[in-house]
């Protein structure tokens, strides 16, 4: 059986676990969360690579066949170097512009991003190929992935200052909102419920999937790759605090989303 690896510098990753998991996917997952470097987003791109690489490192010596780079940041900083370093397939993440430039009536997107995912080459290429005679604001969202980590609830004040501060685009006839983080996830509902009816919102989770089911089916029937009765722990490495981690887990459960069962582990680092 194929070995998923999964990483992310957070809890932000668990969302294609999640869905993988929902979709009945017959197959082992491994997921690793950094936390002891978290964040990303606001870290100098060598220290990214350099992390990516030795997370990578990790999973395949787990017996991993495919990694998943559960994160923007870092897809963006790392995505081509680990690509040329590991013969394996990396699936990376990138904000969903595509997908939102097709759908957008308005012609106006904006994208919520950590600093260094809205300053890198990778959303330059993509608003160089997808957004044509189009509009896409770019708007770093510094702390917010901490906010999410560090199980801080919603508070009154924090959903009135997001509220306004998307009001302000939409008010300039934003009507798409694309989430390029991982951690943002678990507040979709929230922004569904702060945001116009007529705003679509648009995460990379889906399109993860996809190419990952795509490069699993290859050469197999597709029925293969479900169970319905796998029921198997997910192996979660931490890096870091497994206290914290928990800690972030159970608000996540508890305030946003049910996760799968995770087996949580330290991660014993060679560096």
């Amino acid at each position: 059986m194929k070995k998923i690896g999964i990483f992310d510098s957070g809890i932000g990753g668990l969302s294609i676990v999640t869905k993988l998991r929902n979709i009945n996917l017959d197959k082992k997952i491994i997921y690793i969360a950094d936390n002891a470097h978290f964040p990303y987003g606001s870290k100098d791109e060598e220290i990214i690579i350099n992390r990516s690489s030795y997370l990578v490192e990790r999973l395949v010596d787990l017996g991993c066949d495919i990694v998943i780079i559960a994160c923007n940041t870092a897809s963006s900083a790392s995505l081509e170097f680990l690509r040329q370093k590991f013969q394996l397939p990396i699936i990376g993440m990138e904000p969903a512009v595509k997908p939102a430039s097709q759908y957008s009536k308005s012609g106006k997107m904006l994208l919520l991003a950590t600093p260094l995912t809205t300053s890198g080459n990778r959303l330059s290429m993509l608003e160089k190929n997808y957004v044509k005679n189009q509009k896409l604001f770019s708007l770093p969202m510094q702390g917010l992935a901490e906010h999410i980590e560090k199980a801080n609830i919603p508070k009154k004040e924090f959903l009135s200052e997001l509220k306004a501060t998307l009001d302000h685009y939409y008010d300039l006839g934003v009507d798409c909102l694309v989430l390029g983080c991982t951690h943002y996830h678990f507040l979709k509902e929230t922004l569904f419920t702060i945001s116009p009816e007529h705003v679509k919102i648009f995460d990379s989770v889906d399109g993860v999937v996809n190419r990952l089911l795509q490069l699993l089916s290859e050469g197999m029937n597709t029925d293969e790759l479900y169970n319905e009765n796998n029921l198997e722990l997910i192996d979660c490495y931490v890096t870091g605090s497994i206290a914290s981690f928990s800690k972030s887990i159970k608000n996540i459960m508890e305030h946003y989303c049910d996760l799968p069962n995770l087996s949580i582990m330290k991660i014993n680092e060679g560096r």
